[in-house]
């Protein structure tokens, strides 16, 4: 997974997130974006990155305590990963935890 956010309330909002998902799924790998960068620019790195899936946190996801979760590969697809889905910000280690179930010891 990468996470891409943009703006500051964002990025501490993915720092904050992305630091409870590790404490308990610490077997995904989770990559972070460092410095700054427009959304187009971050989902390129993300993309090359080879993840599997983006985390992105934006104003609308900070302002409505959710984050989407963006596709980044075929096989992600073939793993019940939708293409893009909004989830609240509660239920993002389930639904990682849900995607990435084979994946984990």
């Amino acid at each position: 997974a990468y996470v891409v956010a943009v703006g500051e309330a964002a990025q501490r909002e993915a720092l904050a997130a992305v630091e409870a998902v590790r404490d308990k799924l610490g077997e995904l790998v989770i990559l972070q974006h460092t410095g700054a960068g427009s959304f187009k620019s971050q989902l390129k790195k993300a993309d090359k990155s080879g993840a599997r899936v983006a985390l992105i946190w934006g104003e609308d996801e900070v302002a409505n305590g959710k984050v989407t979760i963006k596709q980044l590969r075929d096989q992600a697809a073939q793993e019940d990963i939708p293409g893009q889905q909004t989830v609240p910000r509660e239920h993002l280690e389930a639904t990682l935890v849900a995607a990435f179930a084979d994946r984990m010891g």
